[in-house]
């Protein structure tokens, strides 16, 4: 028995609009259509292929994942496309929650950050010191800065660092926004990776976790403009202490 797209459409409950659909991008086509007025009209042999869509199409499988089993009534066909959707709702989830967590501090932060702007205590003084210093000088963009600390730890070569790791950050705008990892180290000898670091007279303050950067770098230059000063250089130093990482943020002046 043969069925109109209407009687089809009721019987499956899929509307008609999508049965046409699935015709155009050759999906799902009709088993007859009559060429006076082409009317669809489909077949009882093709019920179970349109019940195979549908239960692919309920769980979220593209329609262009379905199109590529299309004739294929191999079960493990199927086990590997609800498979492939299961890895694909699980990381969809990992990344909702992990969203979802970011929003929520964002809402419990708010009021904190509309209502609170941290006074940072700035000093001046040689905060860049003289000494020697393990260093990778190299042009870093802030979405490679993870590999880039990674890889300066994994070549110490022995050295004894004395010092948490400091960046010098590029202020030149046709720069990549870090020029330089370097720290301090207990060694004299010579080596490709070793040099002198000189004093800079320069400006500080302690940053006491990330989130209170912004605030930090916008202090740090108000204080740099009263005083007339000409910026040069601008690093940040990490610490791990027992409150966790803490960032002093040292500018270089003239």
């Amino acid at each position: 028995m043969q069925y109109s797209i209407g009687q089809f459409s009721m019987m499956m409950d899929v509307g008609k609009k999508t049965l046409r659909y699935y015709d155009e991008i050759d999906l799902f086509k009709p088993e007859y259509v009559n060429e006076a007025n082409q009317y669809r009209f489909y077949g009882e042999t093709q019920i179970s292929a349109l019940k195979k869509i549908i239960k692919l199409r309920e769980v979220g499988i593209p329609l262009e994942d379905i199109k590529r089993t299309k004739g294929s009534d191999d079960a493990n066909e199927m086990s590997r496309l609800f498979l492939e959707r299961l890895r694909d709702i699980d990381v969809t989830i990992q990344k909702l929650q992990a969203q979802k967590k970011l929003i929520q501090s964002y809402v419990d932060n708010a009021s904190k950050e509309k209502d609170s702007k941290p006074d940072f205590e700035i000093t001046e003084g040689f905060h860049i010191t003289e000494g020697y210093v393990y260093y990778n000088e190299n042009d870093i963009s802030i979405e490679d800065i993870h590999q880039a600390i990674n890889d300066f730890y994994h070549n110490l070569n022995g050295f004894k660092l004395l010092s948490g790791h400091i960046f010098k950050r590029n202020l030149q705008e046709e720069m990549p926004e870090i020029s330089e990892i370097f720290a301090y180290v207990d060694a004299k000898e010579e080596d490709p990776s070793i040099r002198v670091q000189k004093k800079l007279k320069s400006v500080k303050l302690k940053c006491r976790a990330m989130a209170e950067k912004l605030n930090a770098y916008q202090q740090l230059f108000a204080y740099i403009n009263k005083k007339g000063y000409s910026l040069s250089d601008v690093y940040e130093k990490y610490n791990m202490g027992d409150a966790g990482m803490q960032i002093d943020i040292i500018a270089a002046i003239e």
